[in-house]
């Protein structure tokens, strides 16, 4: 697990922290742009950060 705060993340994707806490508690959807920054930035899979996909789907 990645120790990155919110206001990280925030950073990242030039927003404000009540934004980002807004997408993380599913009260708007995450924009593709906004979970691109994400992927790019903490080097992990796009598709990882698709909502409602569960862990069992990405096993092979």
């Amino acid at each position: 697990m990645l120790d990155i705060t919110v206001e990280d993340v925030a950073l990242t994707c030039k927003i404000e922290v009540s934004e980002y806490l807004e997408y993380e508690s599913g009260k708007v959807d995450i924009p593709v742009g906004v979970l691109h920054n994400i992927a790019h930035k903490y080097g992990v899979e796009f598709t990882l950060l698709l909502p409602g996909l569960s862990k069992d789907f990405y096993k092979t």
